[in-house]
């Protein structure tokens, strides 16, 4: 607390200095601080194609001083959190300075250290949607489309005595839609297994998702739903449930 006053003096003796635009390039907020203090400038991820094996992103990142692959990848993730928009699967196609993936001299080309304004680049191709994906009509709201997902789960297995379950995928940065989408499904599994000695079956999963250009009152932060049904392996459950 004690260095708080002489830094914001400082502070201000710049920002009284001539100059009518410097006033911009002081940090205001903890991020502009935290950028500024370090060694890398702001993370971009572009899209470069897409196609029906995926989406092509191109992400980079600059240096300040020297620094590694293994630094940059950190301060990707600082801005980024997740090499693909959604969390899908990825795999690298290229690196820019290059370094080697999947061998016993990847820790070492990881760790070498490149000078200041190095601009560290990853090519990737995130995985396209699952087939078992689709996107509501923009009419459908909240309840509507919670309604949807039953029926088609029931459509699927129309004779099925097994437990369907239907979970809510919410539009959150920090928590993209498909580590969503393996969080519920993992949570639901491992909440059956107590009650299943020979292990759980997922059949029929299905995402819900809502049209991303339209914004909907009555949705308010719901991307969509996943849905799947569970059973017991080698035996069927007695009574089918269904429930949020």
């Amino acid at each position: 607390m004690k260095h708080g006053r002489p830094l914001a003096l400082s502070v201000l003796a710049i920002a009284l200095l001539p100059g009518c635009d410097i006033l911009d390039k002081i940090p205001r907020t903890p991020e502009d601080f935290a950028l500024a203090a370090s060694p890398f400038g702001a993370a971009t991820r572009e899209l470069l194609e897409e196609s029906s094996e995926g989406k092509v992103y191109r992400v980079m990142i600059e240096s300040k001083r020297a620094a590694s692959w293994t630094q940059a990848d950190f301060a990707m993730w600082e801005t980024l959190q997740h090499s693909c928009p959604d969390g899908e699967r990825y795999v690298t196609l290229s690196t820019k300075p290059e370094v080697v993936l999947g061998s016993v001299d990847s820790g070492e080309s990881s760790r070498r250290e490149w000078p200041a304004g190095t601009l560290f680049v990853r090519t990737l191709r995130c995985a396209p949607k699952p087939s078992y994906e689709f996107e509501f009509e923009a009419s459908v709201t909240q309840d509507k489309g919670y309604g949807q997902m039953f029926r088609r789960l029931s459509d699927a297995a129309p004779s099925s005595q097994a437990r369907q379950v239907v979970r809510p995928i919410l539009d959150s940065p920090a928590a993209p839609k498909y580590e969503q989408v393996e969080q519920i499904i993992g949570l639901a599994v491992h909440q059956m297994l107590a009650n299943c000695n020979d292990g759980v079956v997922v059949t029929h999963p299905m995402i819900g998702a809502f049209p991303t250009a339209i914004e909907a009152k009555d949705r308010g932060q719901l991307a969509g739903y996943v849905g799947f049904i569970l059973e017991c392996q080698g035996r069927s459950p007695g009574t089918a449930a269904t429930g949020s």
